[in-house]
């Protein structure tokens, strides 16, 4: 008898320890931890996922949360974005470089993506694979795959692959506004918007912001009538650099294999270093570059491009116009550029007092306006410094027909073998130790 009590005490004590023991692991009811950052609540199913920022057992807006498996929330017809511009998630996600697949946005509303709206956040580790997000009527501002729009907060080491198409202003692969910091990022499929701002990684990187290490491999697209288009960002006041975009670029106004539009508002001058496009980048009307498509008072340094590029006016291997800005150590190769005037193997035009191009290379296939102002290094140089630049020789330059105002440069001429040369690039001051080197034939960036 006495042995029989003694066994149901211990049966009894174990189930006690047993439920103590589920709640906790619990972390209020999710899928452990307590939610601060030494302890993040544990995101590992879609209703963990669903949780997150709810409010419900503390799973807030400001807690710390780490996904530990990988999750399909393609059930989810219309998912909900975490975080309004009124209760906006200010918490750390950590996605742990395991994926959530099939996430679907349609309809109307700001702030789309897996997160809608995040102040302070960290979001990092994140993979989207399979992404169809698809808004569809006017009014729609800020679409991401990542998310809307991010105010102060980063966005790092997370990739989207899919669709992500927006409306209205400000669309991008990874994030629709960014005013934090977005680094090692990539996208990978189609991105598309059918107003302005819209870029490969984000629409529009505001001042003293950072978009740095991220890459595309995306189409970019906007309508006819649409501006700032780029392969990695739409519209630049801040800073874009170590990126690049291989996808092809398409639109109107102000497009860029890599920036559509790199600008300055007050002391913040956008500037655009270290990139590079690969892809073709085609657009029906203004300003369109390999790289920058419109650079004013901006900086696009050591940067090329080696895609086709098409426009109508004012376009160029690296940027399509450039008006009291800097253009520098910068070169486009291989393919064509063509418009109907302003066409330049470097820029298409430039011109301000304070506008410099120095130390470029045209390499291209050729140049060719079929009305005014070609020229092998820019097209039509209308003001500013233009110091030391190299052109190809034999490189095809159509009929030139300058406007009065326009003087077209040509460049001093180099064979093919300096072009390919090392010491050529060195002469006018690249950098070989940290940032260029050679490649199969022409420098590449390390």
């Amino acid at each position: 008898m006495k042995k029989r009590f003694t066994l149901g005490i211990v049966v009894l004590l174990t189930l006690a320890l047993m439920g103590l023991t589920a709640c906790g692991d619990g972390g209020g009811g999710g899928g452990g931890g307590d939610g601060s950052e030494g302890n993040p609540f544990i995101v590992d199913s879609l209703a963990t996922l669903l949780k997150v920022g709810s409010g419900n057992d503390g799973w807030t807006m400001e807690a710390s949360y780490k996904q530990t498996e990988n999750i399909d929330i393609s059930s989810v017809s219309n998912w909900p974005p975490i975080g309004t511009i009124f209760d906006p998630f200010e918490g750390t996600y950590n996605g742990g470089n395991y994926t959530i697949t099939g996430l679907k946005i349609s309809g109307t509303g700001d702030n789309k993506g897996l997160f809608g709206y995040v102040w302070r956040g960290t979001i990092k580790n994140v993979r989207l694979i399979n992404v169809n997000i698809a808004l569809t009527s006017s009014g729609n501002e800020n679409t991401g795959g990542i998310a809307g729009w991010i105010l102060v907060g980063t966005i790092s080491d997370c990739s989207v692959s899919g669709t992500v198409s927006g409306y209205n202003h400000y669309v991008g692969g990874i994030v629709g506004t960014n005013q934090g910091t977005v680094r090692n990022c990539s996208v990978d499929g189609a991105v598309s918007g059918v107003y302005s701002y819209v870029g490969g990684i984000t629409g529009y990187n505001d001042t003293y912001k950072t978009v740095e290490n991220c890459h595309t491999t995306c189409t970019v697209t906007t309508v006819t009538g649409s501006s700032y288009t780029g392969g990695v960002v739409g519209y630049n006041y801040g800073t874009v650099k170590n990126c690049y975009a291989t996808g092809e670029i398409t639109g109107s106004d102000s497009l860029g294999g890599v920036v559509g539009r790199n600008g300055s508002y007050n002391s913040s001058k956008g500037s655009v270093e270290n990139c590079y496009a690969t892809g073709n980048v085609i657009g029906d009307h203004y300003d369109v570059g390999g790289v920058v498509g419109e650079n004013n008072d901006g900086s696009v340094s050591n940067c090329y491009a080696t895609g086709n590029v098409t426009g109508l006016s004012r376009v160029g291997g690296v940027v399509g116009s450039s008006i009291n800005g800097t253009v520098e150590k910068c070169y486009h190769a291989t393919n064509s550029i063509s418009g109907t005037s302003v066409v330049g193997g470097v820029a298409g035009g430039i011109q301000g007092d304070n506008a410099k191009l120095q130390y470029c290379a045209a390499l291209s296939g050729g140049v060719t306006a079929t009305t005014t102002d070609a020229g092998r290094v820019i097209g039509a140089k209308m003001g500013g410094t233009v110091a030391v630049n190299k052109g190809l020789d034999g490189m095809y330059v159509s009929v030139v027909v300058s406007s009065p105002s326009a003087v077209p440069e040509p460049g001093d001429t180099i064979n093919s073998s300096q072009a390919q040369n090392q010491s050529t690039y060195t002469g006018m001051g690249w950098n070989f130790t940290t940032v260029w080197m050679m490649g199969s034939t022409y420098p590449v960036l390390r």
